[in-house]
């Protein structure tokens, strides 16, 4: 493409295998070689190198050139209606690490994904290759561009369903089940590239049947529904003993949005707060605890989850948030609060040393780090003053209260009054966390 060499793109593609892709789980190295991206997409090419850039010392000068020619090639790829799974897999890595400014800011990166939904489903991934179209090719060849295949539509599946859980919109492939290549009885080999795939998509079905269910009034509603989802969840534990830290997080927060959403039944509302405010808790300590990597090449293994996608960097920020709302609602035991705080700050803290990671553009971290900021700020001023806070207000619920409207506590905007950034903030990024 003219923009650099191949020295270069061997070593970002290098970076995006070796240190990217455990939040991502897209491509095979033994596959997709430079060669491959080459013939098959220059997008999707483009879109690596680009976001590898981000994290690379030595690329600076790279990221906002391959950031624009991977735009330029996606509104070619718009205008001239092409289609390819390459294509798709292209757009779902600029949805990953979209940053908050720049050429794949703002809600692009939201229209980018629908977009990616909609090519996905004219090429019907959710079915088999068509083998015809891709002659000559050998078994091994089609069997591995297949299984990519697969793997490319549960991942949509997956950002989709996160995207409606945390913006409240209708997902798109909501009618697709069961998700081709996936099974709920077939438990891929600890270890194996599809273990942890094959854990979010289970996560993601257990939630999305879970948020299907019918709000009823009827007395002991919210205990139905309770032992439901928490069975499916125990379930899914033993199944998955060996899920990694990116999965575990996942599957707090599918406990946390599944228990805001159980205060749409009647029952006392406090008991499932505190809750929530435990299993936010566990998030932070999974975030500040995250496995350090003691082989990385450019010396950044002393800041944990430095090559996180937006995914996982928001559910992070989805637990730190509630916790804060959580605190600011209901005067609670003042050493627990303060410990609490002091959790939240240690994530603000291990954003802010992200963020310099990326250091040729703004990031995610660096914006959501300053925002954590406020609100602990503002917490520890309400404590000392006993003031009211101007964007936390906080409350006494009665004791006994019944049927609540948890619809505020999966709603953040309110906490960006007067901070300086859009109301359509916690969309930046795209699509928040599998």
């Amino acid at each position: 493409m003219g923009l650099l060499t191949e020295s270069d793109m061997s070593r970002l593609l290098n970076l995006y295998f070796t240190r990217l892709r455990q939040f991502f789980w897209h491509l095979n190295p033994d596959t997709h070689t430079s060669a491959f991206f080459h013939s098959h997409s220059p997008l999707l090419l483009t879109s690596l190198l680009a976001v590898s850039a981000a994290f690379d010392p030595l690329s600076g000068h790279l990221l906002d050139p391959l950031a624009k020619h991977a735009v330029h090639l996606l509104d070619r790829v718009t205008k001239e209606g092409f289609k390819s799974v390459e294509i798709v897999t292209a757009i779902s890595v600029m949805v990953h690490w979209a940053s908050p400014h720049g050429p794949w800011s703002r809600d692009r990166s939201y229209a980018w994904l629908g977009m990616a939904i909609r090519i996905a489903s004219e090429l019907r991934l959710d079915r088999p290759l068509n083998r015809k179209s891709l002659e000559p090719i050998t078994d091994e060849a089609y069997t591995a561009l297949d299984h990519e295949a697969q793997r490319t539509w549960m991942l949509l599946y997956c950002s989709e369903i996160s995207t409606s859980v945390q913006t409240g919109r209708p997902p798109a492939l909501h009618g697709y089940a069961p998700i081709r290549g996936f099974s709920e009885n077939a438990i891929p080999v600890v270890g194996s590239p599809d273990y942890q795939l094959h854990a979010v998509v289970f996560l993601r079905l257990i939630i999305v049947r879970a948020l299907d269910t019918p709000i009823s009034q009827a007395p002991g509603s919210r205990e139905v529904f309770n032992r439901s989802w928490n069975a499916a969840m125990d379930s899914f534990a033993l199944l998955y003993p060996d899920m990694n830290d990116f999965v575990k997080m996942i599957y707090h927060n599918n406990r946390i949005v599944l228990s805001l959403f159980s205060l749409r039944f009647p029952g006392p509302v406090q008991p499932v707060l505190d809750t929530c405010r435990g299993l936010c808790v566990t998030t932070c300590s999974i975030a500040i605890n995250w496995p350090v990597d003691q082989d990385d090449p450019f010396d950044v293994a002393k800041f944990p989850l430095a090559y996180a996608s937006n995914f996982a960097i928001i559910n992070i920020a989805y637990g730190v948030t509630l916790l804060l709302k959580l605190i600011g609602m209901r005067k609670g035991d003042a050493e627990a609060d303060e410990s609490d705080l002091a959790l939240c700050q240690q994530v603000a803290n291990l954003f802010r040393a992200i963020s310099s990671v990326q250091m040729h553009q703004k990031t995610l971290t660096e914006e959501l780090a300053a925002q954590m900021d406020a609100l602990i700020f503002n917490l520890r001023s309400w404590q000392t003053t006993q003031a009211p806070s101007p964007t936390l207000q906080p409350i006494d619920l009665p004791v006994g209260e019944y049927m609540f409207d948890c619809s505020e506590l999966f709603n953040f905007e309110d906490y960006l009054v007067d901070q300086g950034t859009s109301d359509d903030f916690w969309l930046d990024g795209a699509a928040p966390i599998v």
